[in-house]
This record gives C-alpha cells, structure tokens and sequence, in this order.
C-alpha cells in the first residue's frame, strides 16, 4: 500500500494493530524522523495529542474506506508528495557531500531520512 498517499479522512487498518486509524495528515516529523502519516483511532478520534498516530504507508495493510478527494485534494497529494521526494534527493546529495568532504567518519550512521 506504499505506492501513493491516500485521502485525508480514510479509514485504515495498520500492520499489527487491533483497532482501525483515520489519516489526519501527511509528513510528520517527530524530531527524530519523518513519517508517512498522522493518524488518530477510529472512532475514537484524537483527544489527545499523545494518542496520535505516527506511521509509514508501508505499515498501511488495509483501505477500508477511502476519503473524500477532489481535484484540490489530488493537487495537495501530489505537492506533499513530490515535496517529500525533493527532501530525500537533498537528504542523500546532503550525506554524500559529507562523505566526500570526509566529515562524514566510519562510525557514523549513513545520512537518510530516518
């Protein structure tokens, strides 16, 4: 299911969990990493930003009702999306910089998005 986004308000079923999920939001950084989506239980919702969500769409296993899109909407996916791509490229031209500027040492971690 990691192919494109999909619609703010979809209803989602995640790897390994027990309840269902909406989608919230897109791109979310948590100070460590960037993940595919923000989610909130369903039907619970979010009444608290510590029950939030934060997941991949590779961790998507199901669609089980997919939101409401218009062209605004599909214009929104492809922005978030091609935003998303342009920040791996400079992540990665980022880390090889480093690397080949020999700033980047063995022991270190190799510079990606997560």
């Amino acid at each position: 299911m990691a192919d494109m986004l999909i619609p703010v308000g979809s209803i989602v079923r995640l790897e390994g969990a027990e309840y269902l999920a909406v989608v919230l939001g897109y791109y979310v950084d948590d100070g460590e990493r960037m993940y595919d989506y923000l989610l909130a239980p369903y039907p619970a919702g979010l009444d608290d930003l510590d029950h939030a969500i934060l997941a991949d769409a590779d961790g998507v296993v199901e669609i089980v009702s997919r939101g409401y899109a218009d062209s605004d909407g599909e214009r929104a996916l492809t922005a978030a999306s091609e935003l998303m791509e342009a920040r791996e490229r400079a992540y990665v031209l980022a880390g090889q910089a480093l690397e080949d500027a020999g700033l980047l040492g063995v022991e270190d971690e190799p510079f990606t998005m997560e």
